[in-house]
């Protein structure tokens, strides 16, 4: 299948437990006390899916209290489940249940091997892959909860979100349907999915606005964009942050938006506590290293907004606390 090649991002560094003490930056009350209330378990185990003879690292974050829904999360190339911390920990406390998932093939274990391993990473085959590890756990959680198994019982399953850092933005954007006119318009599309959270997403290198308005014709289910001024290029990707931001813009409207971050490159959306510095992979600038935390927050804040709108039906307020040179757009 010759789908466009993925875009990469740093591999993910060793995870460090989050502990947000305030949101001096003005986030809406509600999160802020939830966020100083609330607390959640991790539970960390391997799924098989038989089908494919397949083992899937998989982390869950249990909230404590009613559980709400469910978020899954997909890392971006070479992570981990161990990823995107600062994230999962937000929604948890909101009470979701999140269930990170580790991609065999396009994990951290998967780069071991230098250049040749990361381009083979990246094949189109890795996000065929993908899709499946997402459809398989969704089977897997319908599965524990129709069973009876534990607080699964408890879940409303149907109340089901996806989230993705870049390749896992690639990864939301084909199980919300995007086609790929270059693979004969596969799609990944699984209608069980109600809404979506694509951070540093991409269509493709060469991919215009106009191609990318007929590729996106199907995705009508909510989608948040997230990205960032210096959200570009990685290792020679091609992408820009314009090309990332024209993913908001080629969505079909009455169910989009847009959180766009001043100072924010393709690293902090990862939502790693443990700041990534500067390599041969990526270069941060220093304001970006010493803005981190704020657009941290403000991307905890306003996804899980997002989220508990498209899940529980409660009305997201405009967000607060952005910078003059951030944007939030909903078309």
């Amino acid at each position: 299948m010759n789908l466009v090649a993925p875009s990469c991002e740093l591999p993910v560094m060793q995870r460090r437990r989050l502990i947000i003490a305030s949101l001096a930056w003005g986030a809406s009350p509600w999160l802020q006390a939830e966020q100083m209330q609330a607390s959640f378990q991790l539970q960390d185990e391997v799924w098989t899916d038989a089908a494919r003879s397949r083992e899937l690292p998989v982390l869950v974050r249990w909230p404590e209290g009613k559980l709400q829904g469910v978020v899954i999360f997909s890392h971006g190339l070479g992570g981990r489940r161990t990823g995107a911390d600062v994230w999962g920990q937000a929604w948890a406390q909101a009470g979701f249940v999140v269930a990170h998932l580790q991609h065999p093939g396009s994990d951290n274990v998967s780069l071991k091997g230098g250049y040749s391993a990361l381009r083979k990473a990246m094949a189109p085959e890795q996000l065929l892959a993908r899709v499946a590890d997402v459809r398989f756990t969704i089977d897997e959680i319908s599965r524990r909860h129709d069973a009876k198994l534990g607080r699964w019982a408890e879940l409303p399953v149907h109340k089901l979100a996806l989230a993705g850092h870049s390749f896992g933005a690639r990864t939301a954007l084909a199980v919300a349907g995007l086609t790929y006119a270059n693979a004969n318009g596969w799609s990944g599309l699984d209608k069980r999915v109600k809404a979506f959270v694509a951070m540093s997403p991409a269509l493709g290198q060469g991919t215009n606005l106009e191609r990318a308005r007929q590729d996106t014709q199907a995705m009508t289910r909510p989608m948040l964009v997230v990205s960032g001024s210096l959200d570009g290029e990685v290792l020679g990707n091609g992408e820009t942050p314009e090309s990332r931001r024209m993913v908001y813009e080629a969505l079909p409207k009455g169910a989009k938006a847009l959180l766009w971050l001043s100072g924010a490159d393709h690293a902090t959306f990862a939502g790693i506590d443990k700041q990534i510095p500067s390599s041969f992979i990526l270069r941060r600038e220093a304001a970006t290293l010493a803005a981190e935390d704020a657009h941290h927050q403000r991307v905890a804040a306003v996804t899980t907004a997002w989220l508990k709108e498209q899940l529980l039906s409660v009305p997201m307020a405009t967000p607060t606390g952005l910078g003059a040179a951030d944007v939030w757009l909903r078309a």
